[in-house]
């Protein structure tokens, strides 16, 4: 485990599991739940809705003779592809101060001032994937992102950072409620930053990503 951490730092990151010789389990320090489209707002309007359009796609020779030959059919691939539009949901957590320490001795492996810089290209990595959702089909279907709002919490001690669901009409307030009790047990001990746009929320992050200060020598 010390060898895989010292000398592979996406695999410090990312996770991974080694089966050849002795089963060796690293897990990701990033976790990200489904990206859920909301279904309705409260009057029971849909907020998300699918859709099958059609396409013709010119098809390569070698497949003509299988769908037709040199006519129209054989010239031309035709299909549905969908698409989707409305407002999605996202959940993700950071677990940096992972970064570097080995998960069966529970010491760290790696010297603070590397692992800080890991720890700066997760945080700056989800601000791009927040800038640049990347996936499947992402050529012909490059999303139209129209706004961003939610909350980045983040905590400076063994208590988690609350994180609350954005499918809740009110998760803003529940998370702020819930830092309010944490701080109640270590003050200052978590902090919360609410944001209604793409470039405050890219913003935050860069400012965690700016000011870490992560434990161990």
């Amino acid at each position: 485990m010390s060898k895989i951490l010292t000398d592979c730092s996406l695999t410090d990151l990312a996770g991974t599991l080694v089966t050849r010789g002795r089963s060796v389990g690293r897990k990701s320090v990033v976790e990200f739940g489904w990206v859920v489209g909301l279904p309705e707002d409260g009057n029971g309007q849909p907020l998300t809705t699918t859709e099958q359009y059609f396409h013709v796609k010119y098809a390569p020779e070698g497949r003509e003779a299988a769908t037709g030959g040199q006519t129209v059919a054989g010239k031309q691939a035709i299909f549905h592809r969908p698409a989707s539009s409305g407002i999605y949901a996202l959940i993700c957590n950071l677990d940096l101060y992972r970064i570097g320490l080995n998960d069966i001795t529970r010491k760290y492996v790696v010297d603070k001032a590397n692992r800080t810089t890991r720890a700066k290209a997760v945080v700056h990595a989800l601000a791009s994937t927040i800038l640049k959702p990347t996936g499947a089909q992402r050529n012909t279907q490059n999303p139209h992102i129209v706004g961003c709002e939610g909350v980045v919490s983040f905590s400076s001690t063994s208590l988690p950072a609350p994180t609350v669901s954005p499918l809740n009409d009110n998760y803003q307030d529940q998370i702020r409620q819930v830092a309010g009790v944490l701080n109640g047990i270590r003050k200052d001990g978590v902090t919360v930053q609410t944001f209604d746009s793409l470039a405050a929320g890219v913003g935050a992050l860069a400012g965690i990503a700016k000011g870490l200060d992560l434990p161990g020598d």
